[in-house]
């Protein structure tokens, strides 16, 4: 899939038909948008509504605040291209709420390193058991 930086499209990111290209309009800054738009080839990867677990997707969305808030944004799609729309919405939403979580774990474990590194040195500790049990405790 290539990805293309282009201003001109009229939304924040598009899945062109040829399942080739992913445009992003560098005016929009959304989290979810290139997300979203790979949410579409991969949709397509395994096999788009002909794969068993896609369709098992879309029948668990149907009638959901999601699935009707869909229908309303892009009244144009009906039938499976809403159904692929409406799960790339949800692969975006929810790798975007991923990505968040993970940067900030990675921003609470840098300060969880830098403060005991600060005690360690406070302390003259050579071996860093606090700041790895700490660590293993949070899960992080």
């Amino acid at each position: 899939v290539e990805v293309v930086m282009d201003e001109k499209i009229n939304a924040a990111g598009q899945f062109d038909e040829d399942g080739k290209t992913v445009r992003l309009n560098p005016k929009y800054n959304f989290l979810d948008t290139p997300i979203h738009e790979f949410g579409h080839a991969l949709i397509d990867m395994l096999g788009g509504l002909s794969n068993s677990f896609v369709r098992k997707g879309v029948e668990q969305l149907k009638g959901t605040k999601i699935w009707n808030q869909v229908a309303l944004d892009y009244p144009e799609l009906s039938g499976d291209m809403l159904a692929k729309e409406v799960l790339a919405t949800i692969i975006g939403n929810k790798g975007a709420i991923m990505y968040e979580s993970m940067k900030n774990k990675s921003a609470i474990r840098n300060w969880i390193d830098t403060f005991f590194f600060k005690i360690k040195r406070l302390l003259k500790i050579e071996k860093d058991v606090a700041s790895f049990a700490s660590v293993k405790q949070l899960n992080l």
